[in-house]
């Protein structure tokens, strides 16, 4: 594991991560590399859309020393165009693959512990809990 995907869930739109997760989860992000940057990473890839043509995703990420997502921001072809479901599949990628691609040396990130990725029961669980933090935003921005 490179980074615990869970801080990523934190930083991302609910519905971004929720259809990510199924994009990653039916192996639709296709490719990826990942390449050091000065101060944090650039992750880019192809994930499969709607379209016949995969959308082009770049990432600039940034982990904290334990693991942990400091930022992403992400540029995709898709409509959306940033912070989308194609770049939530990427990252997720990134997460379980990316110590394999790097060759294990990721820095302090190599000494994270092994996780398996969500149950679909695990999946719903996050999928409610974001469903009601987006309905609370929402409640608090109304009044």
């Amino acid at each position: 594991m490179w980074f615990k995907p869970q801080s990523l869930q934190a930083l991302a739109d609910a519905g971004a991560w929720t259809r990510g997760l199924m994009l990653y989860r039916s192996q639709k992000a296709l490719s990826l590399d990942i390449e050091p940057l000065k101060d944090h990473w650039l992750v880019l890839g192809e994930v499969q859309g709607t379209r016949l043509e995969p959308y082009e995703v770049s990432i600039e990420l940034s982990l904290m020393p334990d693991g942990q997502v400091d930022y992403w921001d992400c540029e995709c072809e898709c409509p959306v165009g940033s912070q989308c479901k194609h770049g939530v599949a990427l990252l997720l990628k990134a997460a379980y693959q990316g110590l394999q691609l790097l060759g294990g040396h990721a820095g302090s990130r190599t000494a994270l512990p092994q996780l398996s990725p969500p149950t679909p029961e695990q999946v719903e669980t996050m999928r409610q809990a974001a469903q009601a933090r987006a309905q609370e935003h929402a409640r608090m921005q109304a009044e």
